[in-house]
């Protein structure tokens, strides 16, 4: 599974972000797309139905049991 950069503003003028409007506007987006969402890499969690995709024999107590499991550090270090 290969992972795209994230596609944000990058208008960088003396270390400040100057966006045009446009460029704005989509950083916004993109933020107000993301508010409460597992973060990349972990979305597949969302939901039983995508969970069931991403593992197509699990039942919905694995699920269960795979959400409510201590993350690894090597999951922490993803997200951090």
């Amino acid at each position: 599974m290969e992972f795209e950069e994230p596609k944000f503003a990058r208008s960088i003028v003396q270390e400040e972000w100057i966006p045009t409007q446009r460029e704005y506007e989509k950083e916004m987006d993109r933020s107000e797309s993301n508010i409460g969402r597992y973060t990349v890499g972990f979305r597949h969690y969302e939901n039983y139905n995508n969970y069931k995709k991403k593992f197509p024999g699990a039942t919905m107590e694995d699920y269960a049991n795979d959400m409510n499991s201590e993350m690894t550090f090597n999951e922490f270090l993803l997200l951090a």
